[in-house]
């Protein structure tokens, strides 16, 4: 096998620096892949980040943007914060907010693993890592070179074994082809580079109490069944809901209230129920709903689905129409968020997503945040 590199999967934010002339110019998340949020304040809190670096030419550096277990435990038992969750979401929520003051009392590191862009030519990912060491970049300190099959494939179960000692989240590793000449022979397929794999942990799981299923009405207006379950700790992030499929799916795996459950983070970010643990004595049938949570209307089935019957009317359904309407992927409307849509329609200033184009300075006079 050629020579090929070993690093940890962080499991954060990626960001991406630019230098020019040695300066950081600017800092920016990935976003969704061509378009991301200029979070240049907010990084320059971080001390690891290097303000100025030996290197003069053009070049964009990229980053997972962390939080360690212990910088999060110590934030939470400082007095008058509130706690956060996990290091995951205290990553994204400091980088991202406006604030660059949230950011710097985070103590975040940017584990840097990769260049971008630079005009010149590395010979291996070895070089580059080399690069980045030299111009006072944090780089992972888990980088090994393998041309050993069986030893890369033990090191890789060394990794997981050690998953959970670790001072920071990780959801897998990652195997990269050493040498660019080969890489570039390798090639790229329409998203990822054929000469990297991502290694990905099994998701971990853990049981806890079903306590109820609630039914949210979503903009199609079909009624998405929400398990509502005892908290309980699950790769680094606490646990309290999890998806249902639908109503089979409900009868299919037995899944009772009051029943124990198996729960697992799909791809180690959305909480699913695999199947049942344990009934008990206080164990009940989920009720399907016969009539719309939210509006009262009767309830429609639609093959496995239940729908409400006023979907067009439906609160629910109308705002998170809206909230679709103005997210990222469609019309992009910064500001918009669900809360803000839900106040509005409240307050009887929308009825459709056609009005938030009508919406007037006033029309936010008196409304909590504005």
């Amino acid at each position: 096998m050629p020579k090929c590199s070993l690093e940890y999967k962080f499991d954060g934010l990626t960001i991406n620096l630019l230098y020019r002339d040695g300066k950081l110019e600017r800092a920016a998340t990935r976003g969704n892949g061509v378009d991301g949020e200029d979070v240049t304040q907010q990084v320059k809190t971080i001390k690891c980040v290097p303000l100025s670096i030996e290197y003069k030419g053009v070049v964009e550096v990229q980053g997972e943007g962390i939080m360690r277990l212990s910088a999060l435990e110590k934030y939470n038992s400082q007095e008058g914060v509130v706690p956060l969750k996990n290091a995951r979401n205290a990553v994204a929520g400091a980088i991202r907010n406006l604030d660059p003051k949230v950011t710097a009392a985070r103590k975040l590191e940017v584990v840097c693993y990769n260049v971008n862009y630079i005009e010149e030519d590395f010979a291996s990912g070895s070089e580059m890592i080399d690069f980045l060491k030299r111009n006072k970049f944090k780089v992972s300190e888990k980088f090994e070179l393998f041309d050993d099959k069986d030893k890369l494939i033990a090191a890789l179960d060394g990794i997981q074994q050690k998953r959970e000692s670790l001072d920071f989240l990780i959801d897998g590793a990652v195997v990269k082809v050493d040498d660019t000449s080969i890489r570039e022979d390798m090639g790229y397929t329409e998203k990822f580079p054929k000469w990297a794999v991502a290694y990905k942990f099994p998701a971990q799981e853990v049981t806890t109490t079903l306590r109820d299923v609630i039914w949210q009405v979503s903009r199609t207006g079909k009624l998405n069944p929400l398990a509502v379950l005892d908290p309980v700790d699950l790769a680094g992030v606490t646990v309290s809901r999890a998806t249902l499929s639908n109503i089979s799916e409900i009868r299919r795996k037995d899944i009772k209230i009051n029943s124990r459950v198996f729960i697992r983070r799909s791809n180690d970010v959305i909480p699913e129920i695999l199947g049942i643990a344990e009934h008990t004595d206080e164990s009940v049938d989920v009720v399907k709903p016969a009539v719309c949570p939210a509006c009262g209307a009767p309830v429609i089935e639609d093959g496995v689905f239940l729908k409400c019957s006023n979907a067009k009317n439906c609160a629910p359904a109308i705002v998170s129409a809206m909230s679709h309407f103005a997210s990222r992927d469609a019309m992009d409307i910064e500001g918009l968020s669900d809360k803000t849509l839900e106040t509005l329609y409240n307050e009887g200033k929308l009825t459709h997503y056609v009005d938030i184009y009508s919406l007037k300075a006033e029309d936010f006079d008196g409304i909590e945040g504005f």
